[in-house]
């Protein structure tokens, strides 16, 4: 038995990463918000796109 821990992502390009750059969903390639709502509201997108990242299975 190996002492070494489970992968706890599918990131293979930086393993502690929970995926690779290439396939992370909160990187768009869309312009950044602009005026005093779409800033928060880019921002809460962002987090719910994290917390959806922390709660997938391996």
């Amino acid at each position: 038995m190996s002492d070494e821990p489970a992968r706890w992502s599918q990131a293979t390009t930086h393993p502690d990463m929970w995926a690779d750059p290439d396939d992370d969903p909160r990187e768009s390639a869309g312009a950044d918000p602009e005026g005093e709502l779409a800033t928060p509201h880019g921002f809460l997108d962002g987090y719910r796109k994290t917390l959806v990242l922390t709660s997938s299975p391996a």
